[in-house]
């Protein structure tokens, strides 16, 4: 006879109940009342507060409302169910505000963290505040991300993530506020720009495609000289003088008027535009489109389909915190 091994992976579904001895003493000089703190307690609360909820499972709880978006509701059923922990949805509630205050201080460290960054990439989408019209901005970086939900959506709440003075890379989808920032470097995202001259392309007749198909194949060969550079082929410097000769190709394409509305609007756009295009083939670890802020705004999205957005702006606030403390590593 022979053995097998089988190797199973399952989960412990367990509650950990710990009580805490805390020491009260008072100070013969002033007066005042000291107690003692273990770094597990979660609040300083006693008498009729003294049952509190552990930092495990409040970490479990933001997770999934800011990452999973699982409702305040169904984490306090899934709780109670798993692990027989009892907790209202005030209670979840509770534990996420009680978490986005202390974490102020390391949300201010994303922010300058952000400010300071060689490249920023930028990108918006829209939000509600107690059923009213918001926007969630957020600024990613390789080591951080930052969020912020307003009313507005312009330059203003930009300004509160990268600062009014930003000098790095700006990597962003061709909003006119970005334009802006007079002092960054900008990059506009080429998929955004590919992406839209395929749709003029698929509704155009076959004299007004004859444009958007030549600002593609300008904005495809780009990204092959990229490639080329990428796979060590081509120098940072040939690829500079490349891009300098695709920015006039560019520019010498969008000189004559267009008949077509549509084509006019985008030449428009990728003439004066037309220095940030081809960002990423002069400097060799710039990105080429806004991937990252896109990336980061999926979870956030997440979140709005299933519940909409913040009932008040105190949750607005710790929505912006404790999701740039979750997607920061």
């Amino acid at each position: 006879a022979s053995i097998d091994d089988e190797v199973q992976r399952d989960i412990e579904v367990r509650t950990v109940v710990r009580r805490f001895k805390i020491k009260v003493c008072r100070c013969v000089r002033c007066g005042r009342i000291r107690r003692g703190n273990h770094p597990l307690q979660t609040s300083a609360a006693t008498g009729c507060c003294a049952s509190q909820v552990g930092p495990l499972a409040r970490g479990a709880m933001i997770y999934m409302n800011k990452t999973l978006g699982l409702s305040l509701g169904k984490i306090a059923e899934l709780f109670g169910s798993l692990w027989g922990l009892q907790i209202t949805r005030g209670g979840v509630s509770h534990a996420i505000q009680s978490a986005g205050r202390r974490c102020r201080n390391d949300y201010q460290s994303i922010l300058d963290a952000v400010r300071n960054a060689a490249a920023v990439t930028c990108d918006e989408t829209g939000w509600r505040i107690g059923g009213n019209g918001a926007w969630l901005h957020a600024a990613a970086t390789p080591d951080a991300c930052a969020y912020l939900i307003d009313p507005a959506r312009g330059k203003n709440a930009t300004d509160q993530l990268i600062g009014e003075e930003f000098s790095g890379r700006l990597i962003h989808d061709g909003w006119a506020p970005y334009d802006r920032y007079f002092h960054a470097t900008h990059q506009q995202c080429i998929t955004h720009l590919l992406r839209r001259c395929n749709e003029m392309i698929q509704s155009a007749t076959r004299a007004s495609a004859v444009f958007p198909a030549k600002i593609k194949s300008i904005l495809q060969r780009g990204l092959w000289l990229r490639e080329e550079r990428d796979a060590g082929r081509r120098s940072l410097r040939s690829t500079r003088l490349q891009a300098a000769k695709l920015t006039r190709e560019i520019r010498q394409s969008c000189k004559s008027r267009k008949r077509n509305r549509a084509n006019e609007r985008l030449a428009g756009f990728v003439y004066r535009h037309a220095d940030q295009l081809f960002t990423y083939l002069r400097h060799g670890d710039a990105d080429a489109t806004n991937w990252r802020g896109e990336h980061a705004m999926r979870f956030a999205v997440v979140n709005r389909k299933v519940w909409g957005g913040n009932r008040t702006r105190r949750g607005a606030d710790t929505q912006a915190i404790l999701m740039s403390v979750l997607r920061t590593p």
